[in-house]
């Protein structure tokens, strides 16, 4: 009998290919081993919520008039479509299918928030540097929770992170039009993302911002083309005048949704349990009552309504009014500035929301990846503190370390709220102390016949954060730029500094910018 043997190396180069490619096995049986967890939940709000409101859908009966086996669907129509499908399924194999949306969902979140962040590949020979890993675990600690948190409840909110992670990449490659695209499919789910239409107005894009609206309202009809409520009736409409125009009330109290007010960690929500309302434990039972002398609805609306106006003008003072690049950046990496800017309209639209439950925090992974390379490769101890302080708030929740009874009451404070204000502050930090080099600001190119501007020379550029080889000096005229009226591309020598950037001492490299390509390290 012949025997069987492993060809001389084999072995070898199995256990190299797993040393290489350690996270995708990780993350592998970490899916594996949760799977018949998702399977074996008796309730879920997919199952419970969605699924049941597609049904509804196709059977043309009324997505909002809720009965006894069939209560809290309170999203716009488009959500009841894109679970339409699922209806059609047993009910195991509904669950196997969400599953796997959602594992493919979380592997397009991280990998898109840490490119954000301005890392690069973790899996492959190349990636040897240590730091990175560092980087990668302290943003993980930062905000993996919260996608936990969303698979037990089996919720929408990583698809909607994944098209706005999705959205953030597009932008960053000046596809301006599939970014808006996807942040419209995102705010048509759940209109938070719709905040993403006046960053992309002050950011010189009109056309974008329009057509995200566009995005949002237009697949929120689709539904009627399934079933309607009523005859000439939509169901956009009838979703708007259940839950939106309440909001308009002399008699409402912002924060209030259809939720418990524990889980309503906005800035609304957190307002109103601090101001109207009080819980207590009273033997095992957490009890909410009314304060004794409650803020009037007025009274509330103007503090948070005020707090929200100065939030949103001291972040548009962080941004800065520029427009964003037209042409598509080197595909490198993108520059964590982009990042951080981006990082500040996510916690933007967590703060400025009616209703932002706890599930809906897990678009902070991109905040807490860039914070953490600041803090480990460029040593930045304010970004470090700031994102130390969030981490710890954060684990003042978990149940298994402070007992039920803090961690409700933690809860109950706000200290989501107040995680996600710790990395607002270090995001709004490193934009406001950031410096900018002249070719970030203007944002030209260089084409056929282009010349580099008289001003831009070495003393007037800065480094971009975040970038380990950044541009520290651009010598035109003088052979480092070749820049003619006859060619149609200029090489440009990129050295680093040996006294911002002590690991790249000694090292250079020359880039091709061929036409219509930005400036932009």
């Amino acid at each position: 009998m012949a025997s069987v043997s492993l060809q001389p190396g084999a072995f070898s180069r199995a256990v190299r290919w797993m040393r290489i490619h350690f996270y995708l096995i990780f993350a592998g049986i970490l899916f594996l081993a949760y799977a018949p967890l998702f399977q074996c939940r008796q309730h879920g709000e997919w199952q419970d919520v969605y699924v049941k409101a597609g049904a509804r859908l196709l059977s043309g009966e009324p997505l909002y008039v809720w009965s006894g086996d069939y209560i809290g669907f309170i999203y716009p129509p488009f959500a009841a479509l894109t679970a339409a499908p699922f209806a059609l399924l047993p009910q195991q194999a509904c669950r196997a299918a969400w599953y796997l949306v959602n594992v493919i969902c979380i592997a397009l979140w991280l990998r898109w928030s840490w490119r954000l962040s301005g890392g690069g590949s973790l899996q492959f020979a190349r990636a040897t540097d240590p730091k990175e890993h560092v980087v990668c675990f302290l943003g993980l600690v930062g905000a993996l929770s919260y996608a936990v948190n969303c698979l037990a409840h089996q919720q929408s909110d990583l698809v909607i992170a994944a098209l706005i992670m999705g959205g953030c990449m597009a932008l960053s490659r000046s596809r301006g039009w599939l970014g808006a695209t996807a942040f419209g499919l995102a705010a048509a789910m759940k209109c938070t993302a719709l905040l993403w239409s006046p960053y992309l107005l002050w950011r010189g894009r009109w056309k974008e911002a329009l057509w995200l609206v566009c995005v949002a309202v237009g697949v929120n009809l689709l539904p009627n083309l399934v079933s309607a409520p009523e005859p000439g009736k939509l169901y956009l409409t009838d979703w708007a005048s259940r839950f939106l125009a309440p909001m308009q009330r002399s008699y409402y109290y912002p924060g209030v949704w259809a939720t418990a007010p524990i889980f309503n960690q906005s800035l609304a929500g957190t307002a109103f349990r601090w101001n109207v309302q009080q819980g207590e434990w009273a033997a095992d039972e957490f009890r909410i009552t009314d304060r004794p002398n409650p803020l009037s609805p007025w009274t509330l609306k103007f503090l948070v309504y005020g707090a929200d106006a100065a939030l949103v003008l001291g972040m548009l003072f962080v941004l800065g009014r520029r427009p964003l690049p037209k042409f598509a950046a080197p595909p490198a990496s993108s520059p964590i500035e982009l990042g951080m800017e981006f990082s500040v309209i996510l916690l933007l639209m967590l703060f400025l929301s009616p209703m932002s439950n706890t599930q809906h925090f897990v678009i902070l992974l991109l905040p807490a990846f860039c914070l953490a390379r600041l803090a480990v490769r460029q040593r930045r101890r304010t970004a470090a503190v700031l994102l130390f302080a969030a981490v710890a708030v954060r684990a003042l929740e978990m149940k298994w370390l402070w007992g039920e009874r803090f961690s409700t009451m933690s809860l109950w404070l706000g200290n989501v709220t107040c995680s996600a204000l710790f990395l607002l502050l270090g995001c709004a930090w490193v934009l406001v102390t950031r410096p900018r080099s002249v070719a970030a600001r203007q944002g030209f190119r260089l084409g056929k016949g282009a010349k580099l501007p008289a001003r831009f020379h070495s003393s007037q550029t800065a480094p971009l954060i975040g970038r380990p080889a950044a541009v520290e000096k651009v010598e035109a005229g003088r052979g480092a730029a070749a820049v003619s009226a006859g060619t149609a591309s200029a090489e440009l020598t990129i050295r680093a500094s040996a006294s911002r950037h002590p690991y790249t001492a000694g090292k250079s490299r020359v880039a091709p910018w061929r036409r219509h390509e930005p400036l932009y390290p």
